[in-house]
This record gives structure tokens, C-alpha cells and sequence, in this order.
């Protein structure tokens, strides 16, 4: 993991620490024109027919640079960058809401029984630059391998693949959007438990020195990214010991302050403030026609969503 987030930022010249503000934008058209930034080694990218091909023969045990997405991140060299990574569970609609981030980059939406569509990381650049402070910035999105949806041999290795996944989508980010299907609960905060494995990920592993090892995440949080926590599919409205409030203040309420007797998640608590800032928007379902979730951007389907959904998800774009 350490050799792509150094091709990263080698191919694009860009110092540690930078982190900027994101872009607002819609979704019109729904071809996909991302790229592969990196694939498990048992997976192969063929740039003409757009396809990937598995080799189930083989064992992951890798990820690899793909040239398509690195070759993408050398155009960028010395321009400033928005950076904004999709990351949540696996079959949880993550490449779609990737695809409204802006208009002309389009994420393929998978519904492979069985498996993840996205495996690894992909890529997707704005052609066009957005005004940022005194000049202008590009916009970079990364959807990420669905967690849950790593599939090997061992449930310990799949969770450290998760672990490293998700420091692949934090590491380079400005923004970090957490997608998650349901309402806010703590089998939700639960599933946030590969945050409070973070340090580890990216502390040197011969470090032998408890406390040095600490160090990295405690001061990582002063640079890193915005976090933003996308609660999908949510009909109920949420309240605290039986009086109505809104959802960013039961989540911070019911499940991200610290609780009596709940020594595990205390720790992910902690992890969640000490690395991430974090803002919880929610929208409701977006249609009950499973055809039509399919393929949420094809122009004959817009009558057959919700038509709460397209709205809120503007709205969500437009408070980040």
C-alpha cells in the first residue's frame, strides 16, 4: 500500500498535508469513463472493451498500480486538487452517488450477485477546473472497494485488506464520504471499527515502541480529511429518549458520544474524532422498483424513483 500511495503523489507532484475544499455538481449522463487506479493482483483491466477479467485461480495478495490511472494522475502534475474517496460497505450504492459528484465523471454501477463490482480503487478526473480561493483546482474522484465485499480465504486477511483499503482512500483525500445503507445504529458504528485501525495502517510496522506508534494518529486528525458519514435508505425519523430531533444530533448523541461499559466502541468514538471531521446528512430511499435501482441514471427511470431522492441528493452535494 505504501508503493501506491507514493505513486500518488509522486505522479502528481503534490507535498503531504494538502487539503482543500470540494466541488458542487449533477449528474447527467450515466456512460462510465473512470479508470482503474489499482487492482487486486488476480484482476486484469483491458482498456479497450472497458472490461475486467478475474483470475480465480490465483490468491489476492496485493494491490496493483494500474497504468491507465496512474498515466491520469501524471496529467494532474502540478495543479491543485480536490480530493474526494467513496468509501462504505460493499452493494451499498457508493459508485452511484460517486457518479452525481460531477458532471461529465461516471462510475460503472455494479450489482454482481455474489461479489463487489468495484474492486480496488478507480479513478475519475473533472475536465473542467472549479475556482478555488485565488485560483483553480481540479477535481479527483475515488470509489473505493466496497467493505464486506473482499473475498478471501481467511475473514482475519479480509479485514486487513480492509483496513488498508480504507487508509488507501484517506491518505490522499480532501474529502472522505463513508456510505452506509439503514439508519444510524451501532451495528453502523460497529462496522466504522476499521477507523480505529487506521494508526496501524500507517505506522511503519517495524515499530516496536507502543507509544511511537500512537504518535502517527494522534496528530494525523490536525491534516487530515473532512468526513462525512452518508446514511442511504432511511424512512424513519429519528428521536432521543422519545422527543424529535434531527439525525446529526442523534448520531453524535446516541452513537458517537462516549458511553458507559462500551469500552470497543469507546475506542472507535475516539478514533472518529482524533482522525476525521465528520458531518451526517441522510436521504430516504430511492425507489422501490428494483429495475429501475439498476440503473438510477437512465432517463426512463426518473419516474420511477422517489421523487424525495434526486432532490436530496442535491442537497447533499451542495452541503458538501
Amino acid at each position: 500500500m505504501a508503493n501506491i500511495v507514493k505513486s500518488w503523489r509522486e505522479a502528481i507532484g503534490w507535498p503531504e498535508g494538502n487539503s482543500i475544499q470540494m466541488p458542487v455538481s449533477n449528474k447527467k449522463d450515466s456512460i462510465s469513463n473512470a479508470v482503474p487506479l489499482c487492482l487486486p493482483n488476480n484482476y486484469t483491466w483491458d482498456s479497450v472493451t472497458n472490461k475486467i477479467s478475474v483470475d480465480r485461480t490465483k490468491p489476492r495478495k496485493s494491490l496493483i498500480v494500474c497504468t491507465e490511472g496512474l498515466e491520469l494522475l501524471q496529467s494532474l502534475k502540478d495543479q491543485l486538487l480536490v480530493v474526494l474517496c467513496i468509501a462504505g460497505p460493499a452493494r451499498s450504492g457508493k459508485s452511484f452517488f460517486a457518479s452525481q459528484l460531477l458532471e461529465d465523471v461516471n462510475f460503472d454501477v455494479g450489482h454482481g450477485a455474489g461479489r463487489c463490482h468495484t474492486a480496488g480503487m478507480w479513478i475519475g478526473v473533472g475536465e473542467k477546473p472549479i475556482s478555488f480561493r485565488s485560483g483553480k483546482a481540479r477535481v479527483v474522484i475515488l470509489d473505493a472497494e466496497g467493505l464486506g465485499g473482499v473475498n478471501t480465504d481467511s475473514s482475519n486477511t479480509d479485514a486487513k485488506w480492509e483496513h488498508k483499503i480504507f487508509s488507501l482512500c484517506v491518505l490522499p483525500s480532501s474529502y472522505v464520504i463513508y456510505n452506509s445503507k439503514g439508519p444510524p445504529n451501532n451495528d453502523e458504528l460497529d462496522k466504522l471499527g476499521f477507523i480505529a485501525e487506521f494508526s496501524r495502517s500507517i505506522c511503519p510496522e517495524s515499530q516496536d515502541d507502543v507509544e511511537e506508534q500512537k504518535t502517527p494518529g494522534e496528530g494525523f486528525g490536525q491534516f487530515g480529511p473532512d468526513f462525512l458519514w452518508l446514511f442511504r435508505d432511511i424512512l424513519c425519523t429519528p428521536d432521543l429518549n422519545g422527543k424529535p430531533c434531527d439525525w446529526t444530533e442523534f448520531v453524535n448523541k446516541a452513537l458517537l458520544d462516549p458511553k458507559p461499559n462500551e469500552p470497543e466502541r469507546n475506542h472507535i468514538r475516539q478514533s472518529i474524532h482524533l482522525h476525521l471531521e465528520q458531518s451526517k446528512p441522510w436521504y430516504t430511499s430511492p425507489t422501490f422498483d428494483s429495475n429501475a435501482v439498476k440503473n438510477l441514471l437512465g432517463e426512463e427511470n426518473k419516474d420511477k424513483i422517489n421523487q424525495e431522492f434526486l432532490p436530496r441528493i442535491e442537497e447533499v452535494v451542495q452541503n458538501m
